[in-house]
């Protein structure tokens, strides 16, 4: 078989170019690292741009920050004077509430009998505390009035300067019983007591 001289020039050629062609290079087949564009400069992006001026000693967290802090804009003075002060670190519910309770501990208790006028600390009587008797079962509290009113405290007797629990019975009589819901003040007879 006979082959024709053009197609034979192709197949020579067809696999010189497979084989590398016979160890000559394509100038336009080089890689960056390795050719002509290895000494390059690479386009310049935004992102470049960005990473060029960020600062290397600063955290991601405090660029944001400070990124965000600088997009705030500046209040004008008539901004200023009706914007909220949140200069103060701890500002918020907590704070507010901090406030209302010294706001609270710092008014003055009134005397009930008080005219309205100046009024000096010793004169305020019902703003003293009213003193303790002693005794365990009760707290001494002031009225409505300003007086000092002694309160037995719930599920106790005081029966002649003494405290008895509820149901205690009277050591000279065992038919009664101490029952502060009938009278905080004595020993009384209790139903389904029998003496």
């Amino acid at each position: 078989m006979r082959l024709n001289k053009h197609l034979s020039g192709v197949l020579i050629l067809l696999g010189l170019g497979c084989a590398g062609g016979g160890g000559a290079r394509d100038p336009g087949l080089h890689t960056v690292e390795t050719g002509p564009l290895s000494d390059a400069p690479v386009p310049e992006t935004e992102r470049d741009a960005a990473l060029e001026a960020w600062p290397q000693d600063v955290a991601a967290e405090e660029m944001v920050a400070q990124e965000y802090l600088d997009a705030v804009p500046e209040l004008t003075p008539e901004e200023e004077a009706v914007a909220p002060d949140v200069s103060d670190a701890e500002a918020g519910p907590l704070a507010e509430a901090e406030e209302s309770l010294e706001a609270l501990e710092a008014v003055e208790t009134l005397d009930p009998g008080d005219d309205g006028g100046p009024m000096e600390a010793d004169e305020c009587v019902s703003c003293l505390p009213c003193p303790d008797d002693g005794i365990e079962c009760t707290e001494e509290v002031r009225d409505q009035n300003g007086d000092c009113v002694t309160v037995v405290a719930k599920g106790f007797c005081l029966i002649e300067g003494t405290c008895r629990v509820y149901l205690e019975p009277d050591p000279s009589n065992q038919s009664l019983l101490c029952d502060p819901d009938v009278d905080p003040n004595a020993f009384v007879p209790h139903a389904g007591v029998h003496c």
